[in-house]
């Protein structure tokens, strides 16, 4: 198992993280995994804009941090403004050219509250991120430290356990991507992260596989939340590819010191290894997937999942992305795209993946369970006063709550262990029974004898008798200071216990009133805590009072002396009438010793009422509200894709089941949802089987579900019989440091006033966890509980459970079942077919081949000693003509002979290679689809801050490819096969002549009408900037191709380039051929092969003798050439800072490749074969295409 290290960019990222962590958490405490987080060996990293990830909302888990993970934010700082940012960025490098071509400038026009996000700008979310390279760098740099920490190694090793992998030597990591081809932020930061994951020590980051959400994903979104999604994806897609071409570049200083980020880099290459494009149609489909960009989050989720889970799949991947991305074994690319001037093909690929999945579809079965207990404890909560009655009308809800309180609140003083209020009744008996919650009656008892115990002492000192008047005077003389005594003794007893009595009061009464919550709901807990409210207001103050009755000491003493205080007879110690005296007084130093505690508790209780019973009141009544208003939002109306839900309208009720539990988007179920209800009826009737009911009997199935529902609200057993409350089975009922309930959300624990000396006062505050997320939470909780018959049931596997190998089947029997389970599979095959749409007519076109194919990975799968399963599915596979028959057998049959059962089999589908960029349409429809409709204005705003690097890492063709085009458009325009329209000129369109393959003639081929990010030719695109606006336009042909096999909108680059190229020099028949066909006929014949003499030269007079006209058009040439190269010679290595930032001009970005080719050219024209070629017969007209335009006219020398 190889240690994980996941990153999801941006929102589609961040997003799919919390769907995979959530799934893993469900999966792995399906198979047993005990801990809270996940393992250390899976790190999950969320970077984006906000200071808070922005991942909440209906349907959506928690966020990744929430859930364990790392969230990295780009702003950190809230008054933080964009041209701070720009400011830290430029300030921070030596030069600027890494910025030059793409930099929204000037700053402070950004109107985009940075916040919030990159406001769908790539160029704005691109310095964004630059902005905090150096902070991620590190950031991550210190998380692969920690997946490769002792803590991750033991984890994976538990790991491996868990999935019933025999133990092994700790393998490498693998790094996944997550992001968005389309968005502002994801799609910005994706090549950058890549980069940086490339030179973090401890991982392999040069081997980073990216999985991309396409432009389609995004169709469902509203037309303002999606306004730059297709030219955030024209810009990256090109991007990426301009990556995939310099795997093996090295790093310059001004390329990595942009990053700020430390150290240097030890690894080449630029972004992903490998990427895969996820849309939202599969295969050649153009059904969408789902119901919009969270359905294929939770959909991608779910593909990366047996990523995680399998070693066997995580082996499939890495060979297939190594035999695809390194080796390229066997791939054809004709696309003009791939060429390269020699060598091996410029091969760009994406892939394309998609997941499915056939299980007994037991999890689904838990969540019903847990869905439908919760469900019924929503009711509880807000109904469980209703009778029938108040169903029919014929009795109130209030009527209802006031039969119920009585014996609810009888319960509620038993469950919190709290003595019964008779405020009719104020004697001692009465009274110590509640004194005694704060002083125990044997403490009390225990003072009382102590005290009483010193009297014959005091009375008789060393004498043996005296006489009753003795005993009397002496006694009445002691009375007052032994009382006093013992009143102080008892108030030290009675503060000393105040702190204990405090916490223990707060948790009783907690107990009990979630105990009446649970049995009878939130209403009825109401009306029974407003009683005892009112009561012990009143009990307080009868406390209060009674303590105050203190007993007069002489009057005690004279009372129980009485009877022997004349008597002059002599008494000793132990004579009947004195002893009599004692047990007197002792009860009345008993009173006393109680009066203490109980004035002591009628403070107490007086602020309890306030400061304990009045904020937990608040909060019910608001868990009450809260919960009414939840239990009715139906957030969008809308069906549910996933079985997982907080709506409660969507939960099951009653024995209904909704076609939701039967449908699956990607899987399929092997065991009907129709059998749900009956399978929990008898699931509750045998968790409850050993609970004895009241009426001695065990409970019928409908009270069995009822105790369920009672405990998922309370986390108390819900036996009825038991003397006091206690945990259910394996429930977390009590917080173990303060013993509060678990449930009642205590936030903060009472302290009162009158203790106030010992720690600040403070008033208790609830959040009782009965919202829909909550009370699901907790039901979930008790359906996975570890032992219990459910949980037992869901975590059997398909083999135990339905394939059944040693059951016995007739002949008959055994082949419809072969061919039940057969059909199922391929039904899951066909679920798994890759979620990114291509073109089958393009995929003949560019890579010869016949049709698209996919090859599949499989999970383990128990289907060892099963021949008929395994011989039928080969079968198929193998006659099967969109699948790649021979991989997909090998796969199959590898993971076919597992005898480790699981609950499910997980298949990856992939394109059996894959495929260049021009074959997708999940990528180039949307966006040829939007320039094709747009205004002249709407194609304007288009590109605005859509690209985020300089040209040559823009481009998708490789740095030879620009190179051949730059000296192709030098060749056009020295030859005149380039024409560049005038600033008067009607049509403002650049076209180049494309020679027909076979003799003379062509046709001329147009750049446009309009380019990207220009408004037009010679308006904002002027002189040598016209080449560099034609090459950023390159981007927008590639996706005008979508569709059409012919390439029509690359023919006028590929022309351009193909004037560039050197020809071989000797032809088949050993005649010498021109190394530039166009240079040749230009400078022998002195005419250019599309009939229009070169707009930038002067025309030369004829001497009559050919061979001296070549000379003096060599010359020229040449000296054109030359002018280029002194032109832009001084701007070689030119560096870009901010004091001559103004006058950078996209000529800027091709100045290398400009002076390259014109050193090309010059060493071409000075080939002196070119002249033993020279022609003596005069010059013919050229051939037109029929149907072609006119030639343009000549127009006056122009050096550019």
């Amino acid at each position: 198992m190889r240690r994980m290290f996941v990153v999801g960019l941006g929102g589609s990222g961040g997003k799919t993280l919390q769907f995979l962590m959530d799934q893993l958490r469900n999966e792995l405490h399906a198979k047993g995994w005990t801990d809270d987080t996940l393992p250390a060996s899976w790190k999950f990293v969320h970077i984006d804009v906000p200071q808070v990830p922005d991942g909440v909302g209906e349907g959506l888990p928690d966020t990744v941090p929430q859930q364990g993970g790392t969230y990295i934010p780009v702003v950190t700082t809230p008054n933080a403004t964009y041209t701070q940012l720009d400011a830290g960025v430029v300030g921070g490098i030596p030069s600027m050219e890494e910025l030059v071509g793409w930099r929204p400038d000037p700053p402070e026009n950004v109107g985009v509250t940075i916040q919030l996000g990159a406001g769908q700008y790539r160029a704005v979310g691109r310095m964004l991120t630059l902005s905090k390279t150096g902070q991620i760098f590190e950031r991550l740099t210190a998380l692969a430290g920690e997946i490769n920490s002792p803590a991750a190694h033991r984890d994976a090793a538990r790991l491996r356990s868990l999935l019933s992998l025999p133990p092994q030597p700790i393998s490498e990591s693998m790094v996944i991507v997550v992001s968005s081809l389309a968005g502002g932020t994801g799609a910005s930061m994706t090549l950058d992260v890549c980069n940086l994951l490339r030179n973090i020590q401890g991982i392999p980051g040069d081997r980073s596989i990216a999985f991309l959400y396409a432009p389609d994903v995004f169709n469902k979104l509203d037309e303002g939340a999606r306004q730059g999604v297709n030219a955030n994806a024209l810009g990256t897609i090109s991007e990426m590819l301009s990556a995939q071409l310099n795997k093996t570049q090295p790093w310059t200083d001004a390329q990595w010191q942009i990053y700020r980020a430390s150290g240097a880099p030890f690894r080449p290459g630029r972004g992903p290894f490998a990427v895969f494009a996820v849309g939202a149609s599969a295969g050649t489909g153009i059904t969408p997937f789902g119901n919009g960009a969270n359905d294929i989050y939770r959909s991608m989720a779910r593909t990366l999942v047996p990523l995680l889970m399998s070693e066997k799949m995580q082996n499939d991947l890495e060979g297939y992305t190594t035999t695809n991305w390194e080796t390229m074994a066997g791939l054809v690319d004709k696309s003009p795209l791939a060429w390269k001037p020699s060598g091996p093909q410029a091969v760009q690929l994406l892939g394309g993946i998609g997941s499915g999945r056939i299980s007994l579809g037991r999890d689904r079965y838990e969540e019903y369970v847990a869905q439908r207990l919760a469900r019924m404890s929503v009711e509880r909560l807000l109904r469980g006063h209703q009778t029938d009655a108040v169903r029919q009308g014929t009795q109130t809800d209030r009527e209802a709550i006031d039969l119920i309180r009585f014996g609810e609140y009888m319960n509620f003083l038993r469950a919190a262990g709290l003595p019964a209020i008779d405020p009719s009744r104020t004697d001692i008996e009465a009274l110590s029974g509640w004194v005694s919650t704060l002083i125990p009656v044997a403490e009390s008892q225990r003072l009382a004898d102590q005290a009483t115990g010193s009297i014959v002492p005091m009375l008789f000192g060393q004498v043996s008798a005296l006489t009753g008047s003795q005993i009397a005077a002496r006694l009445d003389q002691n009375i007052e200071s032994l009382a006093l005594s013992l009143k102080n003794q008892a108030d030290e007893a009675a503060r000393g216990a105040a702190g204990r009595w405090v916490t223990s009061f707060q948790s009783h009464v907690e107990t009990g009133a979630l105990r009446v919550a649970g049995r009878r709901g939130l209403p009825v807990l109401r009306a029974v805590l407003q009683q005892f409210r009112d009561e012990i207001t009143t009990w307080s103050g009868t406390l209060q009072e009674w303590s105050t009755r203190l007993p007069s000491p002489t009057g005690l003493s004279q009372q129980a002396t009485a009877s022997f205080a004349q008597e002059k007879a002599q008494l000793g110690p132990q004579h009947p009438q004195l002893q009599d005296a004692l047990r007197q007084i002792n009860g009345g130093l008993m009173t006393i010793a109680v009066q203490s505690g109980a004035a002591m508790l009628a403070d107490l209780l007086r602020e309890a009422t306030t400061r304990v019973l009045e904020p937990l009141l608040a909060a019910v009544g608001r868990a009450e509200n809260d919960l009414t208003v939840l239990e009715e939002n139906v957030a969008g109306s809308k069906a549910v894709a996933s079985v997982r839900t907080e709506q409660v309208t969507h939960w099951p009720e009653g024995d209904a089941v909704a076609a939701r539990w039967s449908t699956a988007t990607n899987e399929v179920l092997l065991e009907p949802a129709a059998e749900y209800p009956a399978r929990f009826a008898d699931h509750m009737r045998k968790t409850f089987t050993l609970t004895e009911m009241v009426s001695r009997q065990k409970p019928t199935d409908v009270e069995s579900a009822r105790m369920a529902a009672e405990e998922v609200i309370t986390f108390f057993d819900a036996g009825p019989m038991l003397p006091q409350v206690q945990a259910a089975d394996r429930m977390p009922a009590f917080d173990p440091s303060t013993g509060s309930p678990t449930r009642i959300g205590r936030q903060a624990t009472w302290w009162p006033q009158k203790l106030g000396i010992q720690q600040q006062p403070a008033d208790a505050v609830y959040s009782p966890q009965f919202t829909p997320a909550e009370l699901l939470a907790g039901a979930r909780e008790w359906v996975r509980r570890p032992g219990s018959e459910l949980r037992e049931f869901v975590r059997q596997g398909i083999r135990a459970a339905w394939l059944r190998p040693d059951a016995q089947r007739s002949g008959p029997e055994q082949d419809r079942f072969e061919q039940e389970f057969t059909a199922k599979f391929f039904e899951a095959l066909d679920k798994s077919a890759p979620l990114a749409s291509v073109n089958e007519a393009m995929v003949q076109a560019i890579h010869d081949k016949p049709n698209v194919q996919i090859t599949y990975q499989f999970s383990e799968m128990p289907f060892a000693g099963m021949r008929g399963i395994v011989d039928r599915i080969v079968q198929r596979l193998r006659a099967t003509n969109t699948i790649d028959d021979l991989r997909a057998v090998e796969a199959f049959t590898n993971a076919a002979s597992s005898t480790v059962d699981q609950p499910s089999i997980d298949i990856q589908g992939m394109f059996a290679q894959p495929y260049s960029p021009l074959v997708f349409n999940s990528l180039m429809d949307p966006v040829r689809g939007q320039w094709v409709s747009a205004s002249a204005s709407q194609r304007a705003a288009f590109w605005d801050k859509r690209r985020s690097r300089v040209l040559r890492d823009f481009l998708p063709v490789s740095h030879d490819w620009i190179r051949t085009f730059v000296t192709g458009w030098l060749v056009g325009r020295v030859t005149g096969e380039i024409v560049v329209p005038g600033q008067l000129d009607s049509s403002q369109v650049v076209r180049v002549f494309s020679p027909a393959p076979l003799g003379q003639g062509g046709t001329w081929l147009e750049f446009g009408p309009r380019l990207l990010g220009v408004a037009g030719i010679n308006i904002d695109a002027t002189g040598w900037s016209i080449p560099a606006k034609v090459l950023e336009s390159l981007a927008l042909a590639v996706a005008l191709c979508n569709g059409d096999p012919t390439l029509k909108a690359l023919a006028p680059y590929v022309a351009v380039r193909k004037l560039g190229e050197r020809y071989p020099q000797e032809g088949a028949d050993g005649q010498y051929l021109p190394v530039n066909p166009a240079l040749q006929a230009w400078i022998t014949d002195g005419r250019s092969r599309s009939g229009i003499a070169p707009q930038v030269l002067d025309e030369l007079k004829a001497s009559g003798d050919p061979l001296a006209d070549a000379r003096a058009r060599r010359d020229q040439v040449l000296e054109w050439i030359a002018g280029v190269g002194q032109d832009f010679e001084p701007y070689r290595n030119l560096p870009v800072r901010r004091s001559n930032w103004k006058d950078v001009e996209p000529w800027w970005e091709i100045v290398d490749f400009l002076l390259a080719g014109a050193a090309e050219l010059d060493g071409v024209a000075r080939d002196e074969k070119f002249l033993t070629l020279v022609s003596r017969a005069a010059p013919e007209t050229p051939v037109w295409s029929a149907g072609e335009d006119e030639p343009p006219p000549a127009k006056p020398r122009s050096r550019a």
